[in-house]
């Protein structure tokens, strides 16, 4: 597939069944992870604008949704999303997507966003993550 040129795209099928898989990874692995470990975070370097054109979800989206979506989980530790975008307007529409998704994170939940290529900000995103 191409890269697609517009702010938001249709959503392939490939895409919609690598969601489904990622959606069930991370209701597997949250338990496990957050029950180890108190602090958590979660990288994406190429997030995207966090939806498709028909207001399916991205992959940002569907991170954060397995997770505030089983509260219980939160007891006591924290998860810190980065997510990282190289286009500006891409950028800007992930911000506004998660805002709209998610206008209330809960407590011990942050979103951290990083503009600019992957290749130059992991580095800082994951100086952040261990502070």
């Amino acid at each position: 597939m191409a890269v697609p040129e517009a702010i938001i795209w249709d959503r392939d099928p490939h895409t919609e069944a690598k969601h489904r898989v990622l959606a069930g990874y991370f209701d597997a692995w949250y338990p496990i992870m957050l029950r180890t470990f108190p602090r958590l975070s979660v990288f994406e370097g190429y997030a995207g604008p966090g939806i498709y054109s028909k207001g399916e979800d991205g992959s940002p989206v569907v991170a954060v949704s397995s997770l505030v979506q089983r509260p219980e989980l939160l007891s006591g530790g924290k998860v810190r999303f980065m997510f990282c975008e190289d286009r500006e307007d891409r950028f800007e529409k992930l911000k506004e997507t998660i805002g709209q998704k998610f206008p209330q994170l809960p407590k011990g939940v942050t979103v951290d966003y990083h503009h600019g290529p992957c290749e130059d900000t992991w580095l800082t995103a994951l100086d952040q993550a261990s502070a």
